[in-house]
Protein backbone atom coordinates (compact mmCIF):
# COMPACT_ATOMS: atom_id res chain seq x y z
CA UNK A 1 0.00 0.00 0.00
CA UNK A 2 1.07 3.56 -0.62
CA UNK A 3 1.92 5.55 2.52
CA UNK A 4 -1.17 7.77 2.21
CA UNK A 5 -3.45 4.72 2.28
CA UNK A 6 -2.19 3.42 5.61
CA UNK A 7 -4.66 3.48 8.46
CA UNK A 8 -3.17 4.67 11.70
CA UNK A 9 -4.56 5.65 15.05
CA UNK A 10 -5.85 9.21 15.00
CA UNK A 11 -3.89 11.62 17.17
CA UNK A 12 -5.37 15.10 16.84
CA UNK A 13 -5.44 17.39 19.85
CA UNK A 14 -8.16 20.06 19.75
CA UNK A 15 -7.90 23.23 21.85
CA UNK A 16 -10.24 26.13 22.43
CA UNK A 17 -8.52 29.15 23.94
CA UNK A 18 -6.14 27.58 26.46
CA UNK A 19 -8.29 24.53 27.19
CA UNK A 20 -7.88 21.14 25.54
CA UNK A 21 -11.28 19.96 24.31
CA UNK A 22 -10.21 16.50 23.32
CA UNK A 23 -7.62 14.20 21.92
CA UNK A 24 -8.79 11.98 19.13
CA UNK A 25 -6.60 8.98 19.76
CA UNK A 26 -9.09 6.70 21.46
CA UNK A 27 -9.11 3.18 20.02
CA UNK A 28 -12.91 3.38 19.72
CA UNK A 29 -12.70 6.45 17.44
CA UNK A 30 -13.68 5.14 14.00
CA UNK A 31 -10.90 5.73 11.50
CA UNK A 32 -12.09 5.82 7.91
CA UNK A 33 -9.51 7.18 5.50
CA UNK A 34 -10.55 10.67 4.45
CA UNK A 35 -13.46 11.08 6.90
CA UNK A 36 -13.40 13.56 9.81
CA UNK A 37 -15.64 16.36 11.07
CA UNK A 38 -12.79 18.55 12.32
CA UNK A 39 -13.29 21.23 9.63
CA UNK A 40 -16.93 21.53 10.69
CA UNK A 41 -15.85 21.91 14.33
CA UNK A 42 -13.47 24.70 13.28
CA UNK A 43 -16.20 26.31 11.16
CA UNK A 44 -18.81 26.33 13.93
CA UNK A 45 -16.30 27.80 16.38
CA UNK A 46 -15.39 30.50 13.85
CA UNK A 47 -19.02 31.40 13.15
CA UNK A 48 -19.79 31.63 16.88
CA UNK A 49 -16.73 33.82 17.38
CA UNK A 50 -17.87 36.20 14.62
CA UNK A 51 -21.40 36.36 16.02
CA UNK A 52 -20.26 37.02 19.60
CA UNK A 53 -17.97 39.84 18.53
CA UNK A 54 -20.52 41.38 16.18
CA UNK A 55 -23.20 41.36 18.91
CA UNK A 56 -20.88 43.14 21.34
CA UNK A 57 -19.74 45.52 18.58
CA UNK A 58 -16.15 44.46 19.23
CA UNK A 59 -13.52 44.53 16.47
CA UNK A 60 -12.15 41.05 15.93
CA UNK A 61 -9.53 39.02 14.10
CA UNK A 62 -10.47 35.50 13.05
CA UNK A 63 -7.62 33.32 11.85
CA UNK A 64 -9.48 30.31 10.44
CA UNK A 65 -7.06 27.55 9.48
CA UNK A 66 -8.65 24.29 8.46
CA UNK A 67 -5.97 21.70 7.80
CA UNK A 68 -8.15 19.27 5.86
CA UNK A 69 -6.27 19.58 2.57
CA UNK A 70 -2.98 18.49 4.11
CA UNK A 71 -1.94 14.88 4.11
CA UNK A 72 -3.79 12.99 5.30
CA UNK A 73 -6.62 14.92 3.60
CA UNK A 74 -10.11 14.50 5.00
CA UNK A 75 -13.66 15.81 4.76
CA UNK A 76 -16.84 15.52 6.82
CA UNK A 77 -19.72 13.21 5.91
CA UNK A 78 -21.44 15.97 3.91
CA UNK A 79 -18.47 16.14 1.49
CA UNK A 80 -16.97 12.65 1.79
CA UNK A 81 -16.62 11.02 -1.65
CA UNK A 82 -18.58 13.88 -3.29
CA UNK A 83 -15.89 15.68 -5.31
CA UNK A 84 -15.31 15.22 -9.01
CA UNK A 85 -11.86 13.86 -8.18
CA UNK A 86 -13.48 11.44 -5.73
CA UNK A 87 -10.45 11.72 -3.45
CA UNK A 88 -10.08 12.97 0.12
CA UNK A 89 -8.18 15.99 -1.23
CA UNK A 90 -10.96 16.96 -3.67
CA UNK A 91 -13.55 16.47 -0.93
CA UNK A 92 -11.55 18.64 1.46
CA UNK A 93 -11.26 21.47 -1.07
CA UNK A 94 -15.05 21.40 -1.48
CA UNK A 95 -15.49 21.60 2.29
CA UNK A 96 -13.02 24.47 2.75
CA UNK A 97 -14.79 26.36 -0.06
CA UNK A 98 -18.10 25.74 1.70
CA UNK A 99 -16.62 27.00 4.99
CA UNK A 100 -15.33 30.21 3.42
CA UNK A 101 -18.79 30.73 1.92
CA UNK A 102 -20.45 30.24 5.32
CA UNK A 103 -18.10 32.77 6.90
CA UNK A 104 -18.86 35.34 4.19
CA UNK A 105 -22.62 34.65 4.58
CA UNK A 106 -22.35 35.21 8.35
CA UNK A 107 -20.64 38.57 7.82
CA UNK A 108 -23.45 39.65 5.47
CA UNK A 109 -26.17 38.31 7.80
CA UNK A 110 -24.76 40.38 10.66
CA UNK A 111 -24.41 43.48 8.45
CA UNK A 112 -20.67 43.73 9.04
CA UNK A 113 -19.41 42.56 5.65
CA UNK A 114 -18.88 46.12 4.39
CA UNK A 115 -16.73 46.89 7.43
CA UNK A 116 -14.67 43.69 7.38
CA UNK A 117 -11.47 42.75 5.59
CA UNK A 118 -11.26 39.15 4.44
CA UNK A 119 -7.97 37.64 3.30
CA UNK A 120 -7.79 34.20 1.76
CA UNK A 121 -4.36 32.67 1.55
CA UNK A 122 -2.76 29.31 1.00
CA UNK A 123 0.47 27.86 2.27
CA UNK A 124 3.41 26.41 0.39
CA UNK A 125 1.55 24.38 -2.21
CA UNK A 126 0.35 20.87 -2.82
CA UNK A 127 1.71 17.63 -1.44
CA UNK A 128 3.12 16.32 -4.70
CA UNK A 129 4.21 12.89 -3.43
CA UNK A 130 0.67 11.54 -3.51
CA UNK A 131 -0.12 12.23 -7.19
CA UNK A 132 -3.79 12.61 -8.02
CA UNK A 133 -4.66 12.27 -4.31
CA UNK A 134 -3.56 15.90 -3.77
CA UNK A 135 -3.55 19.22 -5.56
CA UNK A 136 -1.07 20.61 -8.03
CA UNK A 137 1.40 23.44 -7.90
Amino acid sequence: KQWYQRRVRANAVVYKDNRMLGRYNDESFPIIRGLSNLTQVFLQEGLQFIEQNAQSNTPFFLYWTPDANHVPAYASEMFYEKSIRNTPYGDSVMEVDYGVGKILEKLKELNIADNTLVFFSSDNGAEIRVGRHAGTN
